[in-house]
Parts: structure tokens; C-alpha cells; sequence
């Protein structure tokens, strides 16, 4: 998992994603921000870099919703298996 981790990093997009998060700390009115296009693996290898990022940003704990128990089951397990 980690070599996706690292490829997520390097990818153009992740760039535009994180600068979205900066942008959010400045504005006034946060909106949503959408990402699709992800396999199952780099789906999480993206979560996972996504909350370092957004930890990193805001300076606060960070929530994750999933759509339920077992969702939450999985990617737990994948995240600790970063």
C-alpha cells in the first residue's frame, strides 16, 4: 500500500486537491470538494494521504463518515495496514 501512497503523492491532481484544502482555510464558506475516478486501492491510499494532508492544514482532528459498519470495518483495516 504504500508504494500507491507514494504514487498518489506525485500525481498532478493530489496537487490541485491539497491546494483545495488550502483554499478552504481562507475562505469564508467552505464547499464540498469531490474526487471519483479511484480503483479500491488507490481509493484508500488516496483517503489516507487525504487526512495526513488535511491534519496537516487545518491543525485539527479529522472525521471520517462512512456509509456504514462494514464500510468502516474495511477501510479501517486498510488504513492501519498503511
Amino acid at each position: 500500500m504504500k508504494r500507491i501512497s507514494t504514487l498518489i503523492r506525485c500525481d498532478g491532481e493530489f496537487d490541485k486537491f491539497v491546494s483545495c484544502l488550502e483554499e478552504a482555510v481562507k475562505a469564508e464558506e467552505t464547499l464540498p470538494i469531490a474526487v471519483n475516478g479511484l480503483t479500491a486501492g488507490a481509493e484508500t491510499a488516496f483517503i489516507a494521504e487525504a487526512l495526513v494532508e488535511a491534519r496537516r492544514i487545518f491543525r485539527v482532528p479529522v472525521l471520517v463518515f462512512t456509509e456504514g459498519e462494514a464500510e468502516r470495518e474495511k477501510l479501517a483495516r486498510s488504513l492501519w495496514e498503511l
